[in-house]
């Protein structure tokens, strides 16, 4: 009988066996597919040696019995004698995972297959250790159809699978996040300190969301008149942003804090349902109860999207972004525009899809929020981006052969998903029809 070959085994000749300076792009997704792969099935296994060694360890005949005083000293090291020392956060994070895969069977075999990461089930056991704690029948609920778990994770990121988890929390518990406010309002506090080393006075402040947008959102706006003033030297980030705190703190500085709050418009119009969303800017989950408070009583700044994408009304002069079409942009987009990229779009700029030099006006349809290494990918690595009048970009390499195409997905659907249309693994530049060519490059690096 022929024995069976583990499919792991051809993996494995592929990634060390190949020399990735002679890849291509193709070539090296494709390779790095195969090592994502390994790493959940050698994650999965370390977790289920994590759990026999904590089995083994309880256990009373495992306990280790009286030195063999003819054995001599060893020769060789242990294996684990021989790897570098684990930090305490790393073996807390391998415990915890080993223990919550140990109870939940079919993530244990979706992470040894390689349909979801070590990444989303670290997320699965940090939010359900959390939640256990205190709420145990909570989570026996949550696991009651493990198997739907599963299929949303296996197309989710870590982020949008805790959005996931919390607001299927949050409906069995039937407080629509009421009750999580309360815990980290609770939770919040201040704290001072003399480090007596270097004489420094330290302060931690640790805030719920609903004050600690406020707060981050009064900085920021300090941060932004700070810039604004003539100086004489060039100030750091870090210098502005300690300015704005102490000026917040004694008093000297007058600011009427803009806070934004995400929230869709069948939850304010018709109260909760199955796919509401409530988030701060930052993404941070907020109660829907404090969302639709907000909205009626709030001043409100609306950003008319519809159902295609589009922004009316949202057009600048101006070649940087106002604030205005920013929060228009927030409506459409959490992170940054480039698949897969999970850069909040706090921390993008705003690109011109048509550039400012070329005519591109500062309007919500010609802008794409950015991290600043995408931006540079396509301002100095040559890649390009076009724009359709439903928002699906199409991404196109130095060689102007299309590489992937996103179609905008609504904010509230998205849950941290990032669909991606890709030409298949393997077929070289010169299989692709003409007519996955894209436009010439028509601006230089120096653009903006």
């Amino acid at each position: 009988m022929e024995a069976q070959v583990d499919p792991v085994e051809g993996v494995w000749q592929r990634v060390f066996a190949a020399d990735p300076a002679t890849f291509d792009l193709s070539t090296a997704r494709a390779r790095l597919a195969d090592v994502r792969l390994l790493y959940s099935r050698v994650a999965a296994r370390e977790a289920s040696f994590t759990t026999a060694i904590s089995r083994l360890e309880r256990e009373p005949s495992s306990a280790p019995g009286p030195p063999d005083e003819t054995a001599g000293e060893r020769s060789e090291p242990s294996p684990a004698d021989r790897l570098p020392p684990e930090s305490c956060r790393e073996a807390d994070r391998r415990r915890l995972r080993s223990k919550w895969l140990a109870r939940c069977e079919l993530f244990a075999t979706a992470l040894g297959d390689g349909r979801v990461s070590p990444q989303l089930v670290d997320a699965l056991a940090a939010v359900l250790d959390g939640v256990a704690r205190t709420e145990p029948g909570v989570v026996a609920d949550l696991l009651a159809d493990e198997a739907a778990l599963v299929e949303v994770a296996s197309c989710a990121t870590p982020d949008g699978f805790r959005a996931v988890l919390r607001r299927r929390i949050d409906q069995i518990r039937g407080d629509l996040g009421q009750a999580v406010l309360e815990r980290q309002r609770k939770a919040s506090k201040a704290s001072t300190w003399i480090d007596r080393d270097d004489g420094m006075y330290l302060l931690r402040v640790a805030l719920d969301p609903d004050r600690g947008q406020a707060l981050f959102a009064a900085i920021a706006q300090r941060i932004g008149e700070l810039r604004n003033q003539p100086s004489a030297t060039v100030r750091s980030e870090g210098e502005l942003r300690l300015q704005a705190v102490l000026e917040l703190i004694a008093g000297t500085a007058s600011v009427v804090a803009e806070v934004l709050v995400v929230v869709d418009e069948r939850t304010v119009r018709e109260g909760p349902h199955d796919h509401s969303m409530c988030e701060t800017e930052a993404g941070v989950p907020l109660p829907i109860g404090l969302g639709i408070e907000l909205c009626a009583t709030a001043k409100i700044t609306t950003a008319v999207i519809g159902v295609d994408g589009r922004a009316a009304g949202m057009t600048c002069a101006a070649r940087t972004a106002s604030r205005p079409q920013r929060r228009a942009l927030r409506a459409l987009y959490r992170s940054c525009a480039f698949p897969g990229c999970t850069t909040p779009l706090t921390e993008c700029v705003m690109h011109h899809v048509i550039h400012w030099e070329h005519g591109g006006p500062t309007a919500v349809e010609n802008l794409l929020p950015l991290c600043i290494d995408h931006h540079q990918l396509v301002h100095d690595g040559g890649w390009n981006v076009t724009i359709d009048p439903r928002r699906t970009l199409r991404w196109y390499r130095p060689d102007g052969t299309l590489d992937r195409t996103t179609p905008l997905r609504p904010l509230a659907d998205q849950l941290g998903f990032h669909p991606v249309h890709q030409r298949p693994v393997g077929r070289s530049d010169a299989e692709q029809p003409d007519q996955e060519r894209g436009p010439p490059r028509l601006f230089g690096p120096d653009a903006a």
